[in-house]
């Protein structure tokens, strides 16, 4: 039984489209239509999710003289943030084709466990996979090996033979590569950015990935 793995923001779902949704409703919100530098400030500022959340509201208040404390602003993200996630059908559609075809599908996933779970609860995947491994949860991150392979315990697989598919070059794709997967990297418009080794292949959004993997001859041993 092969082994499927994902990543989950800006893989399965595109966090970064979520991230603007958001950004334009505050904008609206507060009245910030003539401020034409906010999305891209926000999106910086965010840095993919990377810079802490009391950092980023902390940032926000001081530009917009916001009354709310940063604790406040942090605990509304962290239930409003997560709840916005939604995966295309046709990502969905590939994952149940995948497991259909008897492959045991999971998600790894570094980040907050709550907030990781309310995500994949919102956007329709923890329904969709076989097992979830979140690094918040699990006190390792990718590319850690013991996540990868906690990953494939849960789903019923061996790890290998089976496949990774993320968008992170060191997390996702260095760490699979590790512990013998096959590789599929999402660059959502970015070039290759290491070059002692390569993916084993690159796809431009989740669903096409999904499907060259279950269409592919190239299966791990």
């Amino acid at each position: 039984m092969p082994l499927l793995l994902c990543d989950l923001d800006d893989t399965l779902v595109d966090r970064g489209r979520v991230l603007d949704a958001w950004a334009a409703e505050f904008a609206d919100l507060h009245d910030l239509g003539d401020d034409l530098a906010w999305p891209a400030w926000v999106a910086d500022l965010d840095d993919g999710g990377m810079t802490p959340r009391d950092e980023f509201w902390s940032a926000i208040k001081r530009r917009l003289g916001l009354a709310q404390p940063v604790d406040d602003l942090v605990a509304t993200w962290r239930v409003d943030f997560p709840s916005r996630y939604r995966c295309e059908q046709t990502v969905l559609d590939q994952l149940s084709e995948a497991r259909v075809r008897g492959w045991s599908v999971g998600v790894v996933t570094n980040g907050d466990a709550d907030g990781q779970a309310r995500k994949l609860v919102a956007a329709g995947l923890d329904a969709a996979v076989d097992s979830i491994c979140i690094s918040g949860a699990e006190g390792v991150r990718k590319p850690d090996p013991r996540i990868f392979a906690r990953a494939a315990e849960r789903a019923g697989a061996p790890l290998r033979p089976g496949w990774m598919i993320g968008d992170h070059p060191e997390a996702d794709i260095a760490g699979a590569r590790a512990v013998g997967l096959g590789t599929v990297w999402l660059g959502r418009g970015r070039a290759w950015p290491i070059t002692a080794f390569e993916p084993d292949h690159q796809a431009a959004d989740p669903a096409a990935a999904i499907r060259w993997v279950l269409e592919s001859d190239l299966i791990t041993t």
